[in-house]
């Protein structure tokens, strides 16, 4: 019996081959020099791109810098000069054992009415721990708040800080407010608050301008640096008018230096230099005239008062104990300035 000859294919050969192809999912394998090819193209792409977002992010980075050195050239002088005595002021009434109380004759006849007591002024607390470089006392005056101890001790008016806009940045706020701690657009209160001055003219900081030169040059740093020129587009046409008036108004530095007490608990919620403003404690207050540079006023004080039993929760509690007790540290300075 002879075998059955394969019937020959349809119409051409090289259509049933690509029909049988095709039924078979089976294509050629891609040459070895194809894969390569394709590896070049690909890395010469990301070295393209990269390259091209480093260099929009050198110039990007180069234009916030210019831009902040005008600011500091245009602003910088007298901010840096108050700041510098401030804060060498500040360290040297923390160091070592306190010295002897000392009030300038000019204040002591003037009595505790003195003239700079309605003058605008700058305000500084800190904690004893606080104060013993440059460095701590800018970190810590971002928690240095307005407090009854500059209410009951100066006669400057009395602007409600927690009632306005609410904001998170200057820029949300009319012209001459600012954005204060309680988040509310507030005009600056007497006497002004040194955090509030740390906080407007931030881009001259060194750690500013550190941050903007670290930004790194992928594409997600590039949003990084929109940032920064956000924040110093915000300081520029809000915080710096304001903050630079105020300082260059100011007549006198009024500085708190809280003395922790030995063993003083850290507390599980709030800050330190809040919880220790809650309880009895030694301080020390310095007051600086700041166009003589001359001191008026060091005295050392126990900050304690008879605490009446009040009714709150723990919060609205601290809150009460740290107003009677910064109006009796105020109340003994207006005692020393009435002997």
């Amino acid at each position: 019996m002879s075998q059955e000859k394969p019937r020959p294919p349809r119409g051409l050969s090289s259509i049933a081959e690509a029909r049988e192809l095709r039924a078979s999912r089976v294509f050629p394998a891609a040459s070895g020099q194809f894969w390569l090819w394709s590896l070049i193209a690909i890395v010469a792409m990301t070295i393209f791109y990269w390259k091209k977002t480093q260099n929009e992010n050198d110039a990007f980075r180069a234009r916030i810098l210019a831009k902040q050195r005008a600011i500091a050239a245009d602003h910088g002088g007298p901010f840096f000069a108050l700041r510098d005595r401030a804060e060498k002021w500040t360290a040297e009434l923390a160091r070592g054992t306190f010295e002897p109380d000392f009030i300038a004759p000019s204040l002591k006849s003037q009595g505790p009415d003195f003239p700079l007591a309605r003058a605008p002024g700058v305000y500084l607390r800190v904690t004893h721990e606080d104060a013993r470089s440059p460095e701590k006392i800018r970190a810590a005056a971002r928690e240095s708040l307005r407090d009854a101890f500059t209410s009951c001790l100066l006669r400057t008016p009395h602007l409600t800080q927690h009632q306005g806009q609410a904001c998170r940045v200057s820029k949300e706020c009319p012209q001459g407010h600012l954005c204060n701690e309680a988040d509310v657009c507030a005009i600056p209160g007497q006497p002004f608050n040194l955090r509030l001055a740390y906080h407007g003219l931030r881009v001259l900081s060194d750690s500013w301008v550190r941050s903007v030169q670290s930004s790194g040059d992928s594409a997600s740093d590039t949003l990084i640096l929109r940032r920064y020129e956000m924040d110093i587009d915000s300081a520029l046409s809000n915080d710096l008018p304001v903050v630079t008036d105020l300082l260059r108004k100011a007549e006198f530095f009024l500085v708190v230096v809280d003395e922790i007490p030995e063993g003083f608990p850290k507390p599980a919620e709030g800050s330190l230099a809040q919880a220790i403003q809650s309880e009895p404690h030694n301080a020390r207050v310095a007051l600086y005239d700041l166009k003589s540079s001359q001191l008026l006023l060091r005295l050392h004080r126990q900050v304690d008062a008879t605490i009446p039993a009040i009714p709150g929760d723990a919060a609205t509690l601290d809150a009460q104990r740290r107003q009677i007790l910064n109006c009796a540290l105020a109340q003994e300075v207006r005692s020393a300035l009435d002997k």
